[in-house]
């Protein structure tokens, strides 16, 4: 899995391994170790989001601890039958949260369409 963050978007692209782990076991969670003991680890799951977000597709949480950050991307049910496509689209699953100085923050969750491996590109 891996994560890109820019100042107004956050994408999760999955490829193949990863998207069946994440159908087998409605989670998956990657980490990436920073300095000074700290790591900002990112979690994909399956899941029902808050009753205010109804009509969203994708929902992200963010939490900080004495470990690092951890970002939780949650998937509506809508988003996860449009994830199953046999040929899922390259722009993948998009959707809008507000950010507290009231912009909107793009949240993306991308399925690798391209089947070669990384090694073959």
């Amino acid at each position: 899995m891996n994560l890109r963050i820019n100042p107004d978007s956050v994408r999760f692209r999955l490829d193949a391994q990863d998207y069946l782990r994440l159908c087998e076991s409605h989670s998956i969670t990657q980490q990436t170790d920073l300095q000074q003991g700290l790591r900002l680890t990112y979690e994909v799951r399956f899941g029902e989001l808050p009753v205010k977000n109804i009509g969203s597709d994708l929902r992200l949480e963010t939490t900080q601890s004495a470990q690092g950050l951890h970002f939780t991307l949650t998937v509506s049910a809508q988003a996860q039958a449009a994830l199953a496509t046999p040929n899922p689209t390259k722009q993948g699953i998009r959707d809008y949260q507000p950010t507290p100085t009231g912009d909107l923050l793009t949240l993306v969750l991308e399925r690798d369409v391209d089947h070669r491996s990384h090694a073959q590109r």
